[in-house]
This record gives C-alpha cells, sequence and structure tokens, in this order.
C-alpha cells in the first residue's frame, strides 16, 4: 500500500505559470475561501468541505488549481500538497483504496499544519452509484470518501478536485464541494496566444507565420477550441509548410 505521507509534497513545487483573465478570476475566488478558513481560529456554524472546479477539456482546470497551490503556499508556507487522482488511489485488493483515502485524510507523521488535497478529474472514480458499472467495492470507496470529506476541518485542510464531467459524479459527491466553473478560452485569447506561439518559429519567414496564424485563427470554434488545439493545429500547418517546400 501506497505511504500517504509520501504522497503529500511542499506546494511551492508547482512551476509558476501565468494564468489567463478568466483562470485568475476563478483562482483568486477559491483563494479568499481557502484563506477565510486556514486564517480562521475555530469554525464558524458552517464550513465548505472543498471545491469543485469544472468545466470542458483544456479549460485550464488542473494548471489553475496548481498556481493556486502556489499562491496558497506564498500566504502560508510549509503547505503541503497531495496530487491525487484515480490511478493512485484505485487498487484491485479489497480494501487498500479505503484505507489509503482515509490515510490521505489523516497523514500519520505529516508535521505542515496545513495541507491541501488535489484530486484531478474525480468524475474518473466517485462516479454515480446508479451506473451500470458500479460495484460494491465503489460503494464502500465513495462512503468512505464522503465520510473524511464531511468530518474535514477546513482551518488545516483545504480538498479541492477537477472534473470535465460533473454530471457524472455521484450527487452525494457533488452535494457536498462547492462548485466553480472555468469556462472555455475565449476567441480573443485564442488568437493572441496564436501570434505568440507562431511568431516563436525561426525557420519559416515572415509571410509563412502571418499566413499560419490566418488559417489557425479561422479554425477557431468559440466555446468549443482549447489552447492544445491551436498548438495542434500550428504545427500541423507548419509541418505542411515543410512538407510543399
Amino acid at each position: 500500500m501506497i505511504d500517504s505521507n509520501e504522497l503529500y509534497k511542499p506546494a511551492m513545487n508547482f512551476k509558476d505559470v501565468k494564468m489567463s483573465s478568466r483562470q485568475k478570476e476563478a483562482h483568486d475566488m477559491m483563494f479568499e475561501i481557502a484563506d477565510l478558513f486556514f486564517s480562521a481560529s475555530q469554525i464558524p456554524g458552517f464550513k465548505v468541505n472543498g471545491i469543485l472546479l469544472h468545466g470542458k477539456p483544456q479549460s485550464g482546470k488542473t494548471e489553475t488549481v496548481k498556481q493556486l497551490c502556489r499562491s496558497i503556499a506564498v500566504k502560508y508556507p510549509k503547505t503541503l500538497v497531495a496530487f491525487l487522482d484515480s490511478a493512485i488511489i484505485l487498487h484491485t485488493e479489497l480494501g487498500v483504496s479505503e484505507k489509503l483515502i482515509e490515510s490521505i485524510f489523516n497523514p500519520s507523521r505529516l508535521s505542515a499544519s496545513r495541507k491541501i488535497i488535489f484530486f484531478d478529474d474525480i468524475d474518473c472514480l466517485f462516479f454515480g452509484r446508479e451506473n451500470m458499472t458500479s460495484q460494491t467495492w465503489h460503494i464502500s470507496m465513495s462512503s468512505v470518501m464522503f465520510h473524511c470529506l464531511d468530518n474535514i476541518d477546513p482551518r488545516s485542510t483545504f480538498f479541492i478536485a477537477t472534473s470535465n464531467k460533473k454530471e457524472l459524479l455521484d450527487f452525494a459527491m457533488q452535494s457536498r464541494l462547492m462548485q466553480v466553473e472555468l469556462k472555455m478560452p475565449t476567441k480573443e485569447e485564442l488568437e493572441n496566444d496564436i501570434k505568440k506561439l507562431v511568431n516563436g518559429f525561426n525557420k519559416i519567414t515572415k509571410e509563412q507565420k502571418e499566413n499560419v496564424i490566418v488559417k489557425v485563427q479561422h479554425d477557431i470554434v468559440e466555446n468549443e477550441t482549447g489552447f492544445r488545439d491551436i498548438q495542434y493545429n500550428i504545427v500541423k500547418y507548419i509541418a505542411g509548410l515543410k512538407k510543399n517546400a
């Protein structure tokens, strides 16, 4: 079984990356929520168990959370983060996943006063119990997860998860987390990125760059095209230039 203590790393370990305005807006709101409880001496009459950051693939959810972890660590030095996904949690041996979840929320040797539990693509594991693929082990694991979230102390533990398809999540999980949506990049945002990326190539002419920029910009579909899409199209068109040279 994985030692949960070894899963925790310094939150400042994530590389500092510039965020878009929409990422920054979501980041700032989530930071204020974490700070509200991390700075409290006692929990008020209610608490936020955690946050579910959801949105379409390529909206920038994972990177936004990484930058959030860095920001929290700036204000609260020595904050540790456990970066999790279903591959880490899921084990074939009965009961191992449940014990691992419990140990992540209550690590035995962790010295940090504050920790972040970051679960990426949580819908891949805690899907709805009405789903035909749900098994006894899955229901048992979800039950342990719900219990851990219900007993979380937000003054010392901040839970955040990402999801591309929040509708697949167990409703009991959805109801336990504050939901924040991250929209797809705007057309203007992508157009600016395209220009920067294409102009970074130094083995094609200025005219060729301009042609590639126009083609990639033309392929943008509002609210559907993401950052990786424009990267792939840039490579496709520049590779085409070399092929036809």
